[in-house]
């Protein structure tokens, strides 16, 4: 019979880097290079999965704007790609400086908390702040430019 962790200890013995979480845990955890897994059976063990970036949204003409106030009527396919390249550059050494926060981070993160909550006891008045704010959250993830906040507040309440 095929070992449950058959896959990660091959990986393992070919020095890739294995995460470890306790069975039905959200969170993996890293196994340091002089960590011997045990390869217990309560345990997942993954190969850590490689870091995926996001790319930029900006436009042509966005890209061109950050060039400075001067005026530029055509944009070139190369100056596209060389603008482009430094966008995403930026943005894969903000997220690796954790200068800003991916959206799988940001929602790892409020999993994360909405664990820790359960089974705590919340005022009225703190649901009703958290309702307003996760209604703000969608209207901004929404593209809403102008967002009327009393009228939100108003819904919620």
């Amino acid at each position: 019979m095929r070992h449950k962790h058959c896959d990660a200890i091959v990986a393992w013995a070919n020095d890739e880097q294995i995460e470890y979480r306790p069975d039905g845990q959200q969170h993996w955890t890293l196994c340091g290079h002089a960590f011997k897994p045990s390869w217990a059976e309560e345990y997942e063990y993954r190969v850590k999965p490689e870091k995926v970036y996001p790319v930029t949204q900006m436009t042509a003409q966005e890209l061109a704007r950050t060039q400075g106030p001067r005026f530029i009527t055509e944009i070139s396919a190369s100056f596209e790609r060389e603008a482009r390249s430094i966008a995403n550059a930026a943005l894969r050494h903000a997220i690796d400086a954790n200068q800003i926060i991916t959206m799988t981070g940001h929602m790892d993160a409020l999993d994360a908390l909405g664990q820790a909550m359960k089974g705590i006891e919340i005022s009225r008045h703190a649901q009703r702040d958290m309702a307003i704010a996760e209604a703000v959250r969608r209207a901004y993830a929404n593209s809403a430019n102008d967002i009327d906040l009393a009228a939100i507040i108003a819904e919620v309440a």
